[in-house]
């Protein structure tokens, strides 16, 4: 009589084994996967070099299955919000404004980056004054786009994840959702990743301060 490979003992004591290093295994993969990136921003100094390397294992840490699927990379950047006041368009103003969210909300894709500054903010504000004045956008998306500047000017950006998904389906997009607001440790590899160190005093201040 042939001896049996799989017996019901061997098979169950397969199956606990993989139960037990799946875990492993995806977490190892996750934090070479982020490490093999590499640095995202070659143009930093070397203390910040260094920083974007200890934030790229601390965001691993804090979401080491990848569930949030939060892209930290560097992506097509603008620093300046720019609008021509000689060619008003509402389209413009809600795209510079969805970009701005970037560096404050965690998704699984982000496609461009504008700091979220107060030059920035006020560029935006003062564009929407101007659409409103020329008739270019309803009153109800008025009121909408004044609040969500009226926050970021304040700092508030406790809502950028929900003013973010607001602002993409303004523009009728299917997809680039937020995951919810970045957590600070995503903010700052962010912005160190796409705007440089010139840009940390844009980060959401700490309210527990």
């Amino acid at each position: 009589m042939r001896k049996r490979i799989f017996t019901r003992q061997r098979v169950t004591f397969l199956s606990i084994a993989f139960i037990i290093l799946l875990p492993i295994l995806v977490v190892g993969y996750t934090f070479y996967t982020n490490m093999s990136q590499g640095m995202q921003n070659e143009a930093l100094e070397d203390k910040y070099a260094d920083r974007v390397r200890e934030l790229q294992i601390e965001v691993s840490k804090g979401d080491p299955f990848n569930r949030r699927g939060n892209a930290t990379d560097r992506t097509r950047v603008e620093l300046l919000a720019r609008y021509d006041p000689d060619n008003l368009s509402r389209t413009t103003l809600v795209k510079n404004m969805h970009l701005m969210t970037h560096q404050k909300i965690s998704a699984r894709s982000k496609w461009g980056a504008i700091p979220m500054s107060e030059e920035n903010i006020t560029a935006s504000a003062e564009y929407l004054t101007l659409l409103e004045r020329n008739n270019q956008i309803g009153p109800n998306v008025y009121k909408e786009l004044r609040a969500m500047l009226d926050n970021w000017a304040r700092d508030d950006f406790s809502q950028a994840d929900v003013e973010q998904d607001r602002l993409l389906r303004l523009l009728n997009a299917n997809r680039g959702f937020s995951n919810g607001l970045a957590t600070p440790l995503e903010e700052e590899l962010y912005i160190l990743n796409n705007f440089g160190s010139d840009y940390l005093d844009t980060l959401t201040p700490d309210s527990s301060n």
